[in-house]
């Protein structure tokens, strides 16, 4: 069985004309990375979301831990791809475990994910840049029994406010991360 992919952005991740078979998504253990190419006025492609249907139709897995990098030059509303992966299925073994977001721009990570209620780990990346703590903590997921591990890469932390969160976990990376002691976490 295999599907033919229309986003370019999933053409150019399996590099063979958009063709994914089963035996290819077995091969690639349960992770994809979403390079964005192209939006339409700050819109993710509807063949990029079409697609990414299929794939949660056909071969769930692949996408339990899901990369989305915005290299777009612009500012995009991934909220419609976050939405989506929050209708995987429910069984535990075949929900969405961990999602990073790269992006050069803040405004990318005020997103809304308390609809991914299986998730265990969310990583934002600001890239190379610092980036400010432009997202609201309490867009986490809520109902998470274990709660979420964080992981903020190159973030300025003036602004960061845990309080009331599912944060259970908080892990800082990249050379740019500081003003930790300004943060919030109680």
């Amino acid at each position: 069985m295999s599907i033919v992919l229309k986003s370019e952005e999933l053409r150019r991740y399996f590099r063979n004309n958009g063709v994914l078979t089963e035996q290819m998504a077995n091969s690639i253990f349960n992770k994809i990375n979403i390079e964005l190419v192209a939006t339409a006025g700050g819109k993710v492609s509807q063949d990029l979301l079409e697609d990414l249907s299929l794939i949660l139709d056909k071969y769930p897995k692949l996408l339990r831990h899901t990369t989305i990098i915005n290299n777009t030059g612009f500012e995009t509303n991934l909220q419609p791809i976050i939405d989506l992966l929050a209708t995987y299925p429910t069984l535990s073994h075949d929900s969405l475990k961990s999602l990073t977001i790269k992006s050069k721009y803040d405004s990318d990570y005020n997103l809304d994910y308390t609809k991914l209620q299986r998730i265990e780990k969310v990583t934002l990346s600001g890239g190379n840049r610092v980036s400010k703590v432009s997202f609201d903590p309490k867009k986490l997921p809520t109902r998470v029994k274990k709660g979420v591990e964080l992981e903020l890469e190159n973030f300025d932390l003036s602004g960061l406010d845990l309080n009331g969160s599912s944060v259970n976990s908080l892990k800082l990376t990249g050379r740019g991360t500081r003003n930790f002691s300004r943060a919030k976490f109680h």
